[in-house]
């Protein structure tokens, strides 16, 4: 299997671009989102598929892991944001939300909350709080919900004002 590192999404060049913020260029990969991975391998295998689900589930955890170990927190774990490419490893990418885990910054930006709030963590819709790994540990518990059940834990049913009120 490749090296963990490999299990992130390159980054090519990084650099202050515009008006001093910070700017990512990284490596293009092409595959698809891992729920729909999962879903296909479940429609084609059925249960038997179930060890492949989890094997790609666990690469996302080392990926997310291997940010973690250089103190990148995420900030917006889900299924689109771990492609699975063609030799079928799964990698985490879209970095563009995330936040060194030693900043301190709150969790929000001027607009409000940052991430998706089907993946969030509760603790991630308090104003002013401070991200830490534990918001992607969260998303990753997520995105295995819906790799194993073939749904988000949190449907559209649910408004986001209602989220908000049970954070």
């Amino acid at each position: 299997p490749p090296r963990v590192e490999r299990r992130v999404v390159e980054c090519r060049q990084a650099r202050c671009a515009v008006d001093d913020h910070p700017v990512l260029v990284t490596e293009l990969v092409e595959g698809e989102a891992i729920d729909r991975a999962a879903d296909k391998a479940w429609a084609a295998s059925g249960l038997a598929a179930l060890p492949a689900v989890l094997d790609l589930f666990v690469q996302a955890c080392a990926g997310v892991a291997h940010a973690h170990s250089r103190a990148v927190i995420h900030r917006d774990i889900k299924p689109s944001n771990v492609l699975v490419d063609a030799a079928g490893v799964a990698r985490v990418l879209d970095f563009g939300i995330a936040k060194l885990l030693d900043r301190g910054t709150p969790a929000v930006t001027a607009t409000g909350f940052v991430g998706t709030l089907a993946y969030a963590a509760p603790e991630q819709l308090e104003r002013g709080a401070v991200p830490d790994t534990a918001g992607d540990i969260y998303g990753l518990g997520a995105v295995l919900y819906r790799l194993l059940s073939g749904r988000d834990a949190i449907g559209p049913e649910v408004a986001p004002a209602e989220l908000v009120d049970r954070a």
